[in-house]
């Protein structure tokens, strides 16, 4: 393997979860940034990582808990440097303190500066778990037909919340084309509860929803009330991860 070859593997893949290792072999006191394998197409994000040495044959490599390194940690921006007094006690490192930021950002890189004597593989082992992500839109409308594409813009979309200002009657997506990329989706059509006191409505594109996660630019929201006044508002919030970082 080359200094500037990086390799991943699935380690497990359970419901909710998964484990994924990274190889990257790093030269005497250099450092290489390896990008943290993108699992946002699954609805997960990094929650935990462990850097380890490996030594001996390829068949038969040996880990070892990885010390005399220097880490950097970004989500989107840096989160925090490690010194080599830290992977003197451990070698793991728990995301939970700034869990709100990589799900807003979904992405990670993680530089190691080699600090030993010799050339160096090193395995990152990251932790993932299921994610909603952060907050990727909102906005206050009283005109429906843009609002699920400016969502798809935004990015890839796990929940939406519409809430308004008073009751509704239907609320239906409507698909604006039968046939999308081989695959047959249908418009749909809302349950409207009529004690729904706070007139909020979510919908979930992870699990209940999930044939249409890919495909909301070719949906259009279509609302009726009971044309009282005021004018019907929605306030939209969508969760999910950018597209671009």
């Amino acid at each position: 393997m080359s200094s500037n070859e990086i390799e991943d593997t699935i380690v497990t893949e359970i419901e909710n979860t998964m484990v994924l290792s990274t190889d990257a072999n790093i030269l005497i006191n250099n450092r290489n940034t390896i990008d943290i394998p993108d699992m946002t197409k699954k609805f997960m994000v990094p929650s935990k990582l462990s850097i380890w040495m490996l030594s001996g044959p390829r068949d038969n490599k040996v880990l070892q808990p990885a010390k005399d390194i220097i880490v950097r940690i970004f989500c989107g921006t840096e989160l925090f440097i490690l010194a080599e007094p830290y992977f003197q006690e451990s070698n793991v490192i728990e995301l939970d303190a700034y869990s709100g930021l990589v799900e807003r950002n979904g992405r990670m890189k993680v530089e190691i500066i080699n600090k030993h004597k010799e050339s160096t593989e090193f395995r990152i082992i990251t932790d993932y778990t299921s994610s909603y992500g952060g907050i990727i839109h909102q906005e206050r409308n009283s005109s429906f037909d843009d609002i699920m594409d400016h969502i798809d813009r935004a990015g890839k979309c796990t929940k939406l919340t519409l809430t308004f200002n008073k009751q509704i009657t239907s609320l239906s997506f409507l698909v604006t084309s039968c046939c999308l990329e081989g695959k047959w989706i249908e418009s749909f059509k809302a349950d409207i509860e009529e004690d729904n006191e706070n007139n909020v409505y979510t919908f979930d594109f992870i699990n209940d929803l999930s044939n249409y996660a890919d495909y909301l630019k070719y949906l259009k929201l279509n609302i009726t009330d009971n044309k009282e006044q005021p004018i019907l508002m929605a306030y939209v919030t969508a969760w999910g991860y950018p597209h671009c970082l």
